[in-house]
């Protein structure tokens, strides 16, 4: 079994270095690392090169983008080129456990049902990070399950993801047979979660993969188009949009597959709902209207969407 690692970087000089060393310590060998730079101005890329010649990295490669893509773009775009039977995601501020690949290879090797597999993490929380996320991250670091078990994602209604992106690993086939669903809409580990959920094959390694770094300001690339959409429209109604165009993508991907009968078709039509009539508040500021959706919907927001859609509705 070939396994492909894609990472995605932007101005990441800072924690680069430590997460290139969890990668090349780990206990099974990557066979493909494919690093991805969408134009940094910082030295995120010769640190990179100098890494791979100086621990004569043969199989790891550096890609520069000619142009800005955006950290999903830049994600999706690098998914596509993989060429190993299972593909790791990969952020450049974190670190990686050294066993990571090792044990969910196996998973994968001993379970043909499981097309995406994430893990839990320890968060590496910054002492700069915002109060309310510090306070849910120390939150999830004392309540993780460490087990090793690993155990299949069942969707709730709110659509709670608790596995960043870099924790996933996927079957490459699985993404390729469905690929006509990547868009601008999604993120690649929202997609890969919504797919791996419709197709009833998203499972949960109970393992620390890694230390997930939180602070302000950290990010894979920050895109001129989503710079421009902030000079240009309100970004929370923005990213609100995006929210529904996503979620009508997997809304077809049911249709097309006949899961409307399915929990998984039954929580989506609600969700598509929900977030129609969420825009009402957002594009009005209508604290009335919050509260009347919330009454209405309120498992099938998240704790933190709740919240920060309050502070924006509240705002001036």
């Amino acid at each position: 079994m070939k396994t492909s690692l894609v990472m995605a970087t932007y101005n990441g000089s800072e924690f680069i270095t430590e997460q290139l060393k969890t990668l090349k310590d780990q206990t099974r060998a990557l066979d493909e690392v494919l690093i991805f730079d969408d134009k940094s101005t910082d030295s995120t890329v010769q640190i990179v090169e100098r890494y791979i010649d100086e621990n004569n990295l043969q199989n790891w490669k550096i890609i520069i983008n000619s142009t800005n893509k955006g950290y999903a773009k830049n994600f999706f775009d690098g998914m596509l080129m993989a060429t190993g039977d299972i593909v790791f995601l990969c952020d450049q501020d974190d670190t990686w456990n050294i066993t990571k690949v090792e044990k969910m290879c196996e998973i994968f090797e001993n379970n043909l049902k499981i097309n995406v597999l994430g893990g839990s993490y320890k968060a590496n929380i910054s002492k700069n990070l915002s109060l309310f996320p510090k306070v849910l991250y120390n939150i999830h670091n004392i309540f993780r399950k460490r087990d090793g078990k690993t155990e299949k994602v069942a969707l709730r209604a709110n659509e709670g993801y608790n596995m960043p992106g870099w924790t996933l690993c996927y079957r490459n086939k699985f993404l390729k047979d469905r690929q006509q669903y990547i868009s601008d809409y999604s993120s690649h580990d929202g997609l890969l979660w919504r797919l791996g959920i419709a197709s009833d094959s998203l499972y949960k390694l109970r393992m620390d993969t890694g230390e997930f770094r939180r602070y302000n300001g950290s990010t894979s690339s920050f895109s001129k188009n989503q710079k421009d959409n902030e000079k240009n429209k309100n970004i929370q109604v923005y990213n609100a949009e995006k929210l529904i165009k996503a979620t009508e993508i997997i809304n077809d991907y049911i249709l097309q597959n006949n899961l409307t009968k399915s929990k998984v078709g039954k929580i989506y039509k609600i969700r598509v709902k929900y977030l129609n009539d969420r825009m009402l508040y957002l594009r009005n500021k209508n604290l009335l209207q919050y509260l009347s959706i919330f009454i209405r919907y309120n498992r099938y927001g998240s704790v933190s969407r709740w919240y920060e859609d309050f502070r924006y509705v509240i705002s001036k």
